[in-house]
């Protein structure tokens, strides 16, 4: 539902946990690939917890972005 909200592709999806909370990791291309959505989301007792980076393609893998998605914590 994601990726078609943005006319975008799927490229990536796997299953990650943060310390006992299941979730998903999943990377959207989008804008004819110009463009990046990744997801961070996490599933902790009745909520629901969804962190993401939008990014031009070319500054897709940067420090910045993995230090976000680091810093997420659920207390």
């Amino acid at each position: 539902t994601a990726a078609a909200s943005v006319k975008g592709k799927l490229v990536y999806s796997t299953d990650i946990q943060l310390e006992k909370y299941p979730g998903k990791f999943w990377r959207i291309d989008y804008l004819d690939e110009k463009a990046v959505i990744k997801t961070k989301a996490f599933l902790a007792g009745d909520r629901f917890y969804s962190v993401q980076t939008v990014s031009y393609q070319t500054k897709n893998i940067n420090s910045a972005g993995d230090r976000f998605f680091d810093s997420f914590r659920i207390l």
